[in-house]
């Protein structure tokens, strides 16, 4: 495998962790947990209503990039949902996607506010991650989650699927209004 920095991105709830780990185990890299990351280095400027914690960018990029510095040629994998606001160099971009109805349930499983899940349920909807991760990065890939999502992982990173296309969810959208309109509106 070629590439040294693989991003994990995606909004909260589409499987990013589970496919990390997994990853990470499968190809020995090393595993950089950004959330874990900003609350270790206290790279935040406070909490959002919703009680997100409130990033510190440019602050986070520069640690981000001491990380890998000191892992020297080890593949770093970076995963977190911030990773789709900044640019790491050479980096190849997974986005991982989730089917409206199937997020909501896990959201909702975590205990987050309504307000959370809103904002949440609308950034997968109209694909924000992948939109932003495609503005800061020349490699970006869009991964269902589920079953064969290592796989198809895999796959890219070592050159057997060449090409992904980015995923649009927006017709899932009008269904999930009518069933949940409390997290639309």
């Amino acid at each position: 495998m070629h590439r040294n920095i693989i991003i994990i991105t995606g909004t909260p709830g589409t499987g990013k962790t589970t496919i990390a780990i997994a990853l990470s185990k499968r190809i020995n890299a090393k595993l950089i947990a950004v959330n874990d990351l900003i609350k270790h280095k206290k790279l935040y400027m406070g909490y959002s209503d919703d009680g997100a914690m409130m990033a510190k960018l440019p602050e986070l990029k520069r640690e981000i990039l001491r990380e890998i510095a000191r892992e020297k040629n080890k593949t770093v994998i970076l995963e977190g949902h911030l990773l789709s606001d900044i640019s790491i160099k050479g980096a190849c971009v997974i986005v991982m996607r989730e089917h409206l109805k199937t997020l909501l349930s896990r959201l909702k499983k975590r205990g987050y506010p309504v307000s959370k899940i809103r904002d949440n349920m609308v950034s997968e909807a109209i694909g924000y991650c992948s939109d932003s991760s495609r503005k800061h990065y020349d490699e970006v890939h869009d991964v269902m989650s589920g079953k064969n999502a290592i796989t198809t992982v895999l796959g890219i990173l070592t050159n057997k699927r060449q090409h992904t296309k980015s995923i649009d969810l927006s017709y899932e959208l009008e269904y999930m209004l009518k069933k949940n309109p409390k997290y639309f509106i």
